[in-house]
């Protein structure tokens, strides 16, 4: 009887003593090889950079869906789904990747004048952003989530391009009679015909860099953006690279500071679409890196511009106010005042003598035009076609709307300069920016692939000082083209 009572007794506190055992055991830490896993969803065609660790081993469960190489970069290459595994000694880091395959809808069309098309991507859950290589020949306007209305509005032919992270998917408009001469971004002109190679020199003569003629789809992309601003192809290096700093030209026939000159509407917009999608390109690329003063070489700032360094030959490095400036300069805008006869002889490196002597350059060859520092630019982008809103950010502030193209520069506290690429709020845009070593939210070394980047928001908007927009005022293009 004894016995039975004991039992049940014990029986009462079972229940508890399983709730306890298993509160325990949620307690226990995890071992140290269990694995993290992160997931993403890429296109084909895509490139991602992952998270790098210093000695990590990488590998694809699936490699023809989605390969990756001993730096974590990621290719996307065909639809399906994969996991990849970086391990560091015992513990392993996981990425599950899903790749999808977008499709155009229309790869041809044939529009007669004033008539329109609705062409849509199927096959994906990204956002595609669309673009028309002519504005004024075939139109562009969104109806909805990857998918738009195109019109004609002239006769001539024209490539469409829907664009998301480097994949460019593109349908050829011929609108009218499509007689108009076409302009191919991606054709070769003579020169190119007639050589396989150009040789990039100093103004001392000594050879800086060897490109070729084959160009990058990452360079086609942006070359496809717009038909404003640079009209040069994007060379690559001989030895490997995006060719998105080649596109400076030999003889620049851009102009600034123009009384009663104004660009048009469409061509604001257009110059602004290309210099956000070099800008968007060049943070995802993994050829480019931050520069400020880190190299070694005579002249602090010589590897700010997009030059190649000698032992990463086909690379461009850039700090966060020459990419902004960069960013509109090869979008046809001449931000450094090349060839208008003021101050100091300029032109772009490396072809510029200061930069060369001193590794700085400077509007107008005059540094008295850029102001206290590089960043503090309230005598410099005003010339260029800018207008300083910085009074309509503080006025409405947290709710201040900023546009594509918009350049929010700090200069008191926290030196900085970023280029916005996408509308949206303070706490809600696209800004493409580089960050030192060290420094921001992406640490890291020269050459990482973490010191370009895209984020999501603006880094500490409390320290902007000046907010530039740029309006076409006083300015014309850059049409001339690279050559030999």
């Amino acid at each position: 009887m004894r016995v039975n009572t004991g039992f049940k007794r014990l029986a009462v506190h079972i229940p508890w003593l399983i709730l306890a055992v298993v509160m325990l055991l949620f307690c226990i830490p995890h071992s140290v090889n269990a694995a993290s896993t992160k997931k993403y969803t890429l296109v084909r065609g895509e490139t991602k950079q992952l998270k790098k660790r210093p000695g990590a081993v990488w590998s694809s469960k699936n490699a023809a869906v989605a390969s990756v190489t001993q730096t974590g970069l990621v290719t996307a290459k065909r639809r399906g789904k994969t996991t990849i595994t970086s391990k560091v000694g015992s513990k392993k880091y996981k990425f599950k990747i899903t790749v999808e395959k977008p499709a155009i809808s229309k790869k041809t069309v044939k529009l007669a004048l004033n008539k329109t098309k609705v062409i849509k991507i199927t096959g994906t859950t990204r956002k595609f952003s669309f673009v028309s290589s002519d504005p004024s020949i075939v139109e562009v306007k969104k109806k909805a989530k990857n998918k738009v209305r195109i019109k004609a509005l002239k006769d001539g032919t024209a490539t469409v391009g829907a664009v998301y992270h480097g994949v460019m998917l593109t349908c050829v408009v011929t609108a009218g009679s499509g007689n108009a001469a076409q302009v191919d971004p991606d054709a070769d002109d003579t020169a190119a015909k007639e050589k396989s190679s150009i040789e990039i020199k100093g103004y001392d003569g000594k050879v800086l860099q060897t490109l070729t003629y084959k160009k990058s789809s990452i360079a086609k992309s942006v070359s496809a953006v717009s038909s404003y601003g640079q009209s040069a192809p994007l060379y690559t290096s001989v030895n490997g690279g995006d060719g998105l700093e080649n596109i400076y030209s030999d003889k620049n026939t851009g102009k600034v500071h123009i009384p009663n000159v104004k660009l048009s509407d469409k061509e604001v917009n257009g110059t602004i679409a290309k210099a956000c999608a070099w800008a968007r390109a060049v943070c995802n690329s993994k050829y480019h890196g931050y520069d400020n003063g880190q190299s070694k070489d005579k002249g602090r700032n010589r590897y700010t511009w997009g030059i190649p360094k000698k032992d990463s030959p086909g690379t461009g490095d850039y700090c966060c106010y020459s990419l902004a400036i960069c960013a509109y300069y090869f979008a046809g805008v001449n931000m450094l005042g090349e060839g208008l006869g003021v101050g100091e002889p300029v032109f772009y490196p490396p072809k510029s003598p200061q930069w060369l002597k001193s590794g700085g350059v400077f509007f107008y060859g005059d540094r008295n035009y850029v102001g206290t520092s590089p960043y503090d630019c309230r005598n410099y982008y005003p010339k260029l076609g800018f207008t300083d809103i910085t009074q309509q950010v503080k006025k409405a502030g947290k709710k201040f709307v900023y546009k594509a193209g918009d350049i929010a520069v700090a200069y008191k506290t926290h030196q900085h300069a970023q280029l916005i690429i996408k509308d949206g709020t303070a706490k809600k845009c696209e800004v493409a920016e580089a960050c030192g070593p060290g420094k921001g939210k992406k640490k890291g070394g020269d050459q990482s692939g973490s010191e370009l980047c895209v984020y999501n928001h603006l880094y500490n908007p409390k320290e902007i000082n000046r907010v530039y927009r740029f309006t076409g005022e006083g300015v014309i293009l850059n049409k001339a083209g690279l050559t030999g």
